[in-house]
């Protein structure tokens, strides 16, 4: 029974480590990279998650955090085989599956996943897909649990969609990659989809307008001192 359970957790985690890989993967994989990968590979499983990114990304966050959970149990039910008291038996379980989960399950595939997105995507693709088929209708369950439970909504294109760019945009200006103005510009580019023309819009009583009649001086002095570079021209014509 031991060596059951043994193998049980050996096989739960690994298959936690993968779709860990998997995850950080779809997420360091652009969507250029992505189409072109498409292109070359020609793959069925591969064409069919990028059209459904959403609902795949939702069904490999299920089954990594399943074969997380089933690997814990077994874990829990190997130390059951050699201690009777039920205190002793989850702190050593849970000892145990934080320093291995935190090693192997957690840092290092993600660490993998990133540096060999396209390597992995592809090898995947298969394991993927067929993962999203086993849950059914399930996995559009989630996703509309998902959309209802965040505060912004969910985002409709997973993997490849705006919560991922921000993401890398957090990441790189955290880092020396990216300067605060520049990441503060781009995360701009990626929320004017849902900026209303109305929210940018200047009321014509705030408006800095240039009349056709004024002189030179005068034209530059009101340049001066609203700091525009550009002042409408407005006139009969």
């Amino acid at each position: 029974m031991e060596i059951i359970l043994l193998v049980l957790a050996l096989v739960f985690m690994a298959f936690s480590a993968v779709l860990t890989a998997v995850d950080s993967a779809f997420y360091a994989l652009s969507r250029h990279a992505a189409e072109r990968l498409r292109a070359e590979s020609n793959s069925k499983p591969l064409s069919a998650i990028l059209d459904e990114a959403e609902s795949h990304a939702q069904a490999v966050k299920f089954w990594r955090i399943w074969f997380e959970t089933a690997s814990a149990v077994a874990v829990a039910l190997l130390v059951s085989q050699w201690i009777e008291n039920v205190w002793l038996i989850g702190m050593i379980s849970t000892i145990a599956m934080a320093a291995l989960g935190f090693v192997l399950v957690s840092v290092s595939p993600r660490r993998y996943g990133r540096s060999n997105a396209q390597k992995v995507v592809q090898s995947t693709a298969t394991l993927v897909r067929f993962l999203r088929l086993v849950l059914g209708p399930v996995t559009n369950w989630l996703a509309s649990i998902a959309k209802a439970l965040s505060p912004g909504g969910a985002d409709g294109e997973g993997y490849l969609g705006k919560e991922r760019l921000r993401d890398l945009v957090d990441r790189a200006s955290e880092g020396e990659d990216l300067d605060e103005e520049s990441a503060e510009l781009i995360s701009s580019v990626i929320d004017l989809e849902e900026t209303s023309v109305r929210s940018v819009m200047v009321p014509r009583t705030d408006m800095v307008v240039l009349d056709a009649d004024h002189s030179f001086h005068s034209a530059m002095d009101l340049f001066i001192a609203s700091g525009f570079s550009r002042i409408p021209l407005i006139g009969e014509d």
